[in-house]
């Protein structure tokens, strides 16, 4: 076309997108009926409770695959026997590379996986049965317990699976838990015998002494001859998994089932402050979690799921058994090697499986926005006006019911192609997820994005939202197998008077809710009340019978102004900002004002850096920016940006901040191993630099 052509009409087309697309006002999501989602009951004190509308008559209670998840397992095994159950990447190479990482050269270590390699159903069993009946072998009891110490890998499934054959109970613990806790666990369940990774060997050489009733180790991978002999040393025998699954296939121990209120796991949850808390669950609560779980996702023999999120934690757990129920294909893989950028001449995991299904905690899919972003930033000034035109419209249109097909065609297509292509629902859970986020996935991945919650004491049921939901900061109602009441905190507040709409500690009631405490009877008592267990989280229950978190119990803090800050809920709010990894808000009776310690996101970061020549540090040196005065003022600025556009009252507002270039992980001790602040150490290590804020706000006052 001639450029005198060409041109005109370009600008004509610039110009319809702006007046038809970019003066579009905001468009809110029309409200549901009254009671769309859930319907009021009246309890046998007089309160009132919430029940799935779908479910009004009765919630459910079980499964049709089975009684408990020994006969779940059993019957996928034969009615998919020739179906791809499990399939795991070799490893081909690892490659290193040289890095300047805050100037100083650091070698990097990348690994080269090979496709998926698949075993049947039927193979699956088998090699579940070989396991089993060689744990027998080894002279375990009926009802005794297991412990997997191991991240998330097809030996772990395979292990839980050959417990249920002979009535074991599994004891998870996180593989990054730390050895304080670990010691905790294991003395407090008396195991004798640990699944692990011979990775780990050492560190259980370490405290073996310290743990008395400890016997034997099953070991996965190739380990060092000298952890296994300061192991045997100890009194500890270690034996591969291999050798314990070949013992089993040779000389096969008839099963011996679990029952319905027999224990199926003993699930140990890491607490940012004291001693973890084991948490029993039967195979009754795990079924009946299980059956609500169902007929929420409405999983099918065809679906595809990458396992990667840690299986000793509660939501990992029962999805994976919910899969498996149905007949689908599970594919193992691992945070590290998810995504392309952590792999080398392959596909990441995810693109490498190409999943129907995610399932995810609210950090992957912060840093999957901000991957996005951050290729969008670097595209031409054409696609990026493109792209904002598209994420526009098509956020209107999914709010009002519609869809935008010619913008997915030519603007989003392309994401979606990036995580497989096939992808027909998102399922966040284990945290909050943040407004912006939750639309962002939404409208560049054109399927439904669903929001969860539950907890470990509730086995992972609680509440979740339905494909229609296209709200935000929302639960959804209660889960099927679930009931939900509001209960009143009249020193903070709260109440079920409370207009427009009620407001209380939210407390959860159905066979999902478990036994309590493993030898804790106060904390037990403290809360699980008559069926009821009381969360801590502080919830709000709107018309349409969906319900909201908007405070917590605990780190609730009075300032000496008198109103109480959530601290959660504000640092979910600021992981918005493009520039926060990782974020820490902190304030005390002492003092009026909010501060914050964050991890910065090291690109962004570096860009921030050159657009601005009023940078003193070297604009290279991630060290020196976390440092830097302007940048932690520029920073600040874009903190308290994200605060007032995502409505944060003012005695919320970030006053000053800090930033740290370590990344915050299980290792160093700041983050639990579940992957949350452990808000109290992290407090104690970085007291200086509180000091430091506050003074600094005091003198200019």
């Amino acid at each position: 076309m001639d450029a005198t052509i060409l041109v005109p009409v370009l600008l004509i087309a610039v110009t319809a997108i702006y007046f038809l697309v970019l003066r579009t006002k905001d468009v809110a999501v029309p409200p549901k009926a009254v009671d769309h989602y859930s319907v009021v009951l009246k309890d046998k004190d007089g309160s009132a409770v919430r029940r799935n509308a779908l479910f009004k008559a009765k919630p459910v209670t079980g499964s049709e695959h089975g009684t408990t998840i020994y006969e779940i397992w059993q019957s996928s095994v034969k009615k998919h026997a020739d179906r791809n159950c499990f399939g795991t990447r070799p490893l081909i190479k690892i490659h290193e590379e040289k890095k300047l990482v805050d100037g100083v050269e650091r070698v990097m270590t990348y690994p080269e996986m090979g496709a998926f390699e698949w075993i049947t159903y039927k193979e699956a069993g088998e090699r579940v049965n070989n396991f089993a009946s060689g744990l027998s072998r080894l002279g375990l009891k009926k009802g005794e317990a297991v412990a997997i110490f191991e991240e998330t890998r097809l030996e772990w499934t395979v292990a839980s699976r050959a417990c249920y054959c002979h009535g074991y109970v599994v004891f998870t613990v996180y593989a990054n838990l730390g050895e304080d806790a670990l010691v905790f666990a294991l003395n407090q369940g008396e195991i004798r015998t640990m699944v692990t990774n011979a990775s780990l060997l050492r560190t259980l050489s370490k405290v073996a002494s310290t743990v008395s009733s400890l016997k034997t180790l099953v070991y996965i991978g190739k380990a060092d001859p000298k952890d296994l002999e300061a192991l045997k040393a100890r009194g500890v025998e270690c034996v591969a998994f291999e050798v314990v699954e070949a013992d089993g296939k040779a000389n096969p121990v008839p099963h011996a089932p679990p029952t319905l209120d027999d224990l199926a796991c003993i699930m140990y949850t890491s607490g940012s402050t004291g001693n973890p808390k084991g948490v029993m669950i039967n195979h009754r609560n795990l079924v009946s979690a299980l059956g609500g779980m169902e007929k929420v996702l409405s999983i099918v023999s065809s679906d595809f799921y990458l396992s990667f999120l840690p299986l000793a934690h509660i939501f990992a757990f029962i999805c994976e058994n919910v899969f498996l129920a149905a007949g689908a294909t599970i594919g193992f893989g691992s945070p590290r090697t998810v995504a392309a950028t952590g792999v080398r001449n392959c596909l990441g995991d995810i693109a490498e499986l190409r999943p129907t299904i995610l399932l995810g905690v609210p950090t992957i899919y912060e840093r999957l926005k901000q991957g996005i972003l951050a290729k969008v930033s670097k595209a031409s000034p054409v696609a990026q006006f493109l792209f904002r035109t598209a994420y526009k419209a098509k956020l209107a249109a999914l709010r009002t019911g519609s869809d935008t097909p010619i913008w997915n065609k030519i603007v989003f297509k392309k994401f979606l192609e990036g995580v497989g292509g096939r992808l027909r629902l998102i399922v966040s859970g284990s945290a909050p997820l943040s407004p912006d986020v939750h639309d962002f996935l939404r409208v560049c991945f054109g399927c439904p994005v669903l929001q969860g919650y539950g907890l470990t004491e509730t086995s992972s049921s609680g509440c979740v939202q339905y494909t229609d939901d296209m709200t935000t900061a929302r639960l959804g109602p209660p889960f099927p197998s679930m009931e939900a009441k509001l209960v009143d905190v009249p020193d903070m507040n709260y109440t079920n008077a409370d207009k427009p709409n009620p407001r209380g500690e939210i407390w959860l009631r159905g066979g999902p809710v478990s036994q309590g405490y493993f030898k804790e009877p106060e904390k037990t008592l403290e809360a699980f009340h008559d069926g009821w267990f009381a969360t801590g989280d502080i919830g709000v229950c709107y018309p349409d019978g969906t319900f909201a978190i908007i405070d917590r119990k605990k780190n609730l803090i009075k300032p000496p102004h008198g109103e109480y800050i959530a601290l959660e809920k504000l640092e979910s709010v600021l992981r918005n900002s493009a520039f926060v990894e990782t974020i820490l808000v902190y304030v005390d009776s002492d003092h009026h004002h909010c501060v914050a310690a964050m991890v910065p996101n090291r690109d962004p970061l570096l860009e921030l850096a050159n657009k601005h020549s009023t940078v003193s540090a070297d604009k290279e040196d991630f060290a020196s920016l976390c440092k830097d005065p302007e940048i932690q003022r520029l920073i600040l600025l874009d903190l308290q940006t994200v605060g007032r556009n995502l409505k944060l009252k003012s005695i919320e507002t970030i006053r000053s901040v800090r930033l740290l270039p370590e990344q915050w992980t299980p290792q160093n001790f700041y983050l639990t191993a579940a992957m949350k602040l452990n808000r109290a150490y992290i407090v104690n290590q970085i007291r200086p630099l509180i000091d430091e804020m506050y003074e600094l706000l005091h003198s200019a006052e």
